[in-house]
């Protein structure tokens, strides 16, 4: 990946590269490009390469993450990344009636779909993709499992570790800003994830009778 950074026009630039990278036998892929301007930038002359245009954007994507001069702007491409990965996803896995693989499908699958997201944006930029996806997670379960009107228990307990008497599906609302920190320093992660996880057992296991602890397992 290449990326350049000019107050002037890049036109001279790309023909520049383009020009070098050639005499290499290497070429640059125009559908693979994007010129990156700030949302308040006044519409400029279109960017060619040879005969093909270089699609332009406010936003900036750099080893797959997106930089934007302004969060509001990162947030929506955070969505639409999120709604274009998930979308063929929820809809084969409405059309599955084995209760099973739909929930080893949402754990294995669902909940780290959106992982890289988390670990590479601001936690400001993810959160309403984490809530969404969380909300997609659940719906898919209750309704795969049979369940209606689903009490704050029971939401509970699907969400709560295994190793605490949980299914193991865990929230991205609950970890997004632990994955961002994590993403900087590792050993910083199970400790918080730990506490977490141990708040929410002991909200739950408070009132938990045995027949509520295996409603759902």
């Amino acid at each position: 990946d290449i990326n350049i950074c000019t107050p002037q026009g890049p036109q001279p630039i790309i023909d520049y590269a383009a020009l070098e990278l050639g005499h290499h036998g290497l070429h640059i892929n125009a559908r693979k490009s994007s010129i990156t301007t700030a949302a308040t930038a006044h519409p400029s002359a279109a960017i060619m390469l040879g005969t093909q245009q270089i699609p332009s954007s406010t936003i900036a994507k750099l080893l797959g993450a997106a930089i934007a001069h302004d969060k509001t702007i990162e947030t929506k491409w955070v969505l639409e990344t999120v709604f274009a990965s998930y979308e063929t996803f929820f809809a084969n896995l409405s059309r599955i009636t084995d209760a099973v693989l739909v929930f080893h499908l949402l754990r294995f699958s669902a909940t780290t779909k959106i992982s890289f997201l988390l670990r590479t944006h601001d936690p400001l930029t993810t959160a309403r993709a984490a809530q969404w996806v969380d909300e997609k997670i659940a719906e898919h379960f209750f309704l795969a499992c049979n369940i209606t009107n689903p009490s704050l228990l029971t939401r509970s307990l699907m969400v709560l570790p295994l190793a605490l008497g949980g299914l193991g599906l865990q929230r991205a609302v609950a970890t997004h800003a632990v994955a961002y920190t994590a993403s900087s320093n590792a050993q910083k992660q199970k400790p918080a994830s730990r506490k977490n996880d141990e708040i929410l057992y002991t909200a739950t296991a408070r009132n938990l009778t045995a027949p509520q602890r295996y409603q759902l397992l």
